[in-house]
């Protein structure tokens, strides 16, 4: 929280503009997204199972990020975005997806003070969490997922049927000295960011599980 979510805030909102811009899309951003709290309204905390082990989940997700792309729209879906835009919850338990290709990416920064990686346990049990929680489970399939420190990214995909975690190589970013930090490496982050909060995270998956798939 606090600084590192200011730090990550620019490249969220830079990609919600182009977004928009480029793709005449719609979208959403849901700061600290509420997984469930006392006053939630649900009786438990959401449940997460694996191998022996039971985590209750409770508190929030960082961010979540919702795109609805134009030729995927309705009058329907319009009017219940503006309805989210002006009277939706800040709450899993009020989040749905408009229509079965709207995009939705669990964002999550943390400080770079130990591996990245040692993080990827909470955001895979907050995308299984709102999968179980969210009012349209079926449009929940999948999740896309946004793991980052400011410096060090990572994207991946959780598939929530079958539990499996599938995710991209660490990208890094030299912030210390900006300089540094090449062209190429800032224009693979942004299209990365771009596809995570503009394709299904179905498709990723496929084209993420495409190769090994053959072999």
């Amino acid at each position: 929280g606090g600084s590192l979510e200011i730090a990550i805030d620019p490249w969220l909102l830079q990609a919600m503009r182009l977004i928009q811009e480029l793709d005449q899309a719609s979208t959403v951003l849901y700061p600290e997204l509420l997984i469930w709290s006392r006053n939630s309204g649900t009786d438990d905390p959401p449940v997460v199972k694996h191998n022996n082990e039971v985590t209750y989940l409770a508190g929030s997700a960082d961010y979540g990020m919702l795109s609805i792309l134009p030729f995927h729209q309705s009058p329907i879906s319009n009017d219940r975005i503006e309805y989210v835009l002006l009277n939706g919850e800040n709450a899993v338990r009020g989040l749905h997806l408009f229509t079965d290709n709207d995009v939705f990416n669990v964002c999550e920064a943390k400080r770079a003070s130990k591996s990245l990686e040692a993080h990827e346990p909470q955001v895979i049990a907050e995308c299984l969490a709102i999968a179980s929680r969210a009012n349209d489970q079926r449009s929940f399939k999948h999740l896309a997922f946004t793991l980052t420190s400011g410096e060090v990214w990572i994207f991946g995909v959780v598939d929530a049927e079958k539990r499996e975690c599938f995710r991209t190589a660490e990208l890094k970013l030299n912030m210390r000295d900006p300089t540094a930090v090449k062209h190429s490496t800032l224009r693979a982050l942004m299209m990365l960011i771009m596809i995570w909060n503009t394709q299904p995270a179905d498709v990723i998956k496929e084209a993420m599980t495409a190769y090994s798939n053959k072999n």
